[in-house]
């Protein structure tokens, strides 16, 4: 497999813009400190057939208003992993006074998104925010957050399996 490693990954950076990346099969992997997938624009990330994608930092999925991220974790062992405790922002970016964008991630068919004790937020900042899991396992670390200033969504069907050790929050903030 193959190995990328990065100080911080952009897909779909600017306005307008429709970026992709796919890392797929065992072995291959792709690590970084931050990831930003449809930061401004638009931004596909596919992590397939057992590959893995790991962040040491924060990482951002519809950063900005119009921007929409989705990462797609599909296949027995494929996995996104958080580390060093930090948060994963679906459809915003916490950040006071930044409108926000649309995140969904999507994890089908065995695969798993496994946040090391990191806090989900879902919906940020008037962002939309939505996760699916399909045949899925789901390790959401210290606290979810699902609606903070938002609009957030958990979809958990055929069989996921989800492990919380911590808090859910539903609606937070209006």
């Amino acid at each position: 497999g193959g190995t990328v490693s990065a100080v911080d990954t952009y897909v779909g950076h600017l306005a307008g813009s429709n970026g992709a990346a796919t890392v797929t099969g065992a072995g291959s992997s792709w690590t970084g400190n931050s990831f930003f997938i449809g930061n401004s624009g638009t931004g596909t990330f596919n992590v397939l057939n057992s590959a893995t994608l790991t962040a040491n930092n924060n990482t951002f999925l519809g950063y900005f208003a119009g921007s929409t991220g989705t990462p797609n974790v599909d296949g027995a062992g494929s996995k996104f992993s958080l580390t060093n405790n930090k948060s994963l922002w679906v459809g915003g970016s916490g950040f006071s006074g930044t409108p926000a964008g649309t995140g969904i991630v999507n994890v089908t068919n065995g695969g798993t998104l496994d946040m090391n004790g990191s806090v989900t937020y879902l919906g940020v900042s008037g962002g939309t925010g939505t996760i699916n899991f399909d045949d899925a396992k789901w390790n959401p670390g210290s606290a979810v957050a699902v609606g903070y200033s938002g609009t957030g969504t958990v979809n958990i069907t055929n069989g996921s399996i989800v492990t919380l050790n911590g808090q859910i929050i539903l609606g937070l903030s209006g």
